[in-house]
């Protein structure tokens, strides 16, 4: 009877610890510990705001409107973006191609000195590089005109003129003689000459007969007598006599006495 009854309460006691979820074999132990939500070990941190670029601005301050085909001109102006690389680029007629390259200086300031071998008219416009700091900045765009050389330029002045009459001490537009033609040429193509023949061997620098090139100023007769304009190709244009008139023809068919290069 004493055992049965030992028996039961140890049953009763499984049954009890059991209900509550502790085996009746450790009812005295410590309860396991409590788990605690929360982040995972490997904590994400905070993220931080990354700095975006600020807008910059390029200006052109200087640059011609007007330059001579093959020779150097300047580009200056001011960038809010200081130490960045910069380019100057002209228009194609189909795309923007860069002519000159620099660096913007410390103080905001740029300048560049380039050169264009194709006559006509383009733009020009000044882009600085993204960086970091600063986002790509284009200037507005300038319009150049690229004239031909001052030599090739006096010979399409002078072709034009082909067909007027000749009329001695005449200087244009609609009648010449010879240094008047030449003359006239000259100046509307920026250069000056004096108003005769002779006056006109002593400007500019010799040229042998076999090194003329378009625009060369050629001489006949002994003395100086008469002058006309080398146009490539054994031919000169010139203002002949009140038969002829203004006109081309080769240079072989008169006695050569010189050539000068003004242009």
């Amino acid at each position: 009877m004493f055992r049965k009854t030992i028996v039961s309460l140890a049953c009763s006691a499984t049954m009890f610890f059991g209900a509550i979820g502790v085996p009746a074999a450790h009812a005295d132990a410590a309860p396991p510990a409590a788990t605690v939500a929360g982040p995972t070990a490997s904590k994400v941190s905070a993220s931080v705001p990354v700095p975006q670029p600020k807008k910059a601005t390029v200006k052109v301050k200087k640059a011609p409107k007007t330059v001579r085909v093959k020779k150097k001109f300047t580009v200056k102006g001011t960038a809010t973006a200081k130490g960045v690389k910069a380019s100057l680029q002209r228009w194609t007629g189909k795309k923007w191609s860069t002519i000159a390259k620099t660096t913007v200086t410390s103080r905001g300031k740029y300048s560049f000195t380039a050169k264009i071998s194709k006559v006509g008219k383009t733009k020009l416009r000044v882009v600085t590089a993204a960086t970091s700091d600063y986002k790509r900045a284009v200037s507005a765009k300038k319009k150049l005109t690229v004239r031909d050389t001052k030599a090739r330029e006096a010979v399409k002045f002078a072709l034009a003129k082909v067909g007027k009459s000749y009329r001695h001490g005449a200087t244009g537009p609609n009648a010449f003689d010879c240094s008047g033609l030449t003359s006239y040429a000259y100046a509307k193509a920026g250069v000056k000459l004096p108003r005769s023949s002779r006056s006109q061997l002593s400007k500019g620098k010799s040229v042998k007969k076999k090194n003329l090139k378009p625009g060369d100023l050629v001489f006949f007769y002994s003395p100086v007598s008469h002058v006309a304009i080398y146009i490539g190709d054994g031919k000169v244009v010139h203002a002949g006599n009140s038969r002829t008139g203004v006109n081309v023809t080769k240079l072989k068919y008169m006695p050569f006495s010189g050539a000068r290069r003004v242009g």
